[in-house]
């Protein structure tokens, strides 16, 4: 179970960091997202679910700002460690492996690629997730991890009327 005021604290880093992406002042958002890992690992530990999601936010901002191999990084920390405390075929896991392909893929890696999404859909399909692509991929990552990253067994949670991006059942 989260630590509820460390969890806000983290999410207010985030939606900060949202809010600066959607004024267009990517500097500021960076500053924001780090600082969220950075509160994340003092406050939860390193390995911690808290800095999962920060990472994968890291990995989401650096993709969309075509900075790929500081978001590949950010993505290899959110899978390790969501490999290690949720498991290998945890929804978590699946949505940041997903993530990984996706940058793969913007690398031109599409031999890595590959594998790798086909993981993330085995492991989506398994848990009767749905990700609505349509959606900006920010709304699918800051929802989709609020949900999946708790560890009492629930995890599609607190979703906004108008975005839904994600279905599913445990």
């Amino acid at each position: 179970m989260y630590d509820t005021v460390n969890y806000s604290i983290l999410q207010g880093f985030l939606s900060a960091g949202d809010g600066a992406q959607k004024l267009n002042k990517p500097s500021s958002a960076e500053y924001f997202y780090t600082e969220a890992l950075r509160f994340a690992t003092v406050n939860t530990g390193t390995e911690s679910l808290e800095a999962a999601l920060a990472y994968y936010c890291l990995s989401v901002f650096y993709l969309e700002q075509k900075r790929l191999s500081e978001a590949a990084y950010n993505a290899h920390a959110a899978v390790n460690i969501c490999s290690s405390s949720l498991g290998k075929d945890h929804p978590s896991t699946g949505l940041v492996l997903h993530q990984l392909a996706e940058i793969c893929t913007a690398q031109k890696l599409h031999s890595v690629a590959q594998p790798i999404r086909k993981r993330a859909a085995e492991i989506m399909e398994e848990h009767l997730v749905t990700l609505d692509f349509s959606v900006p991929t920010r709304s699918i990552s800051a929802q989709m991890m609020k949900g999946v990253l708790s560890t009492d067994g629930t995890w599609v949670t607190e979703f906004a009327d108008d975005q839904k991006p994600i279905t599913g059942e445990n």
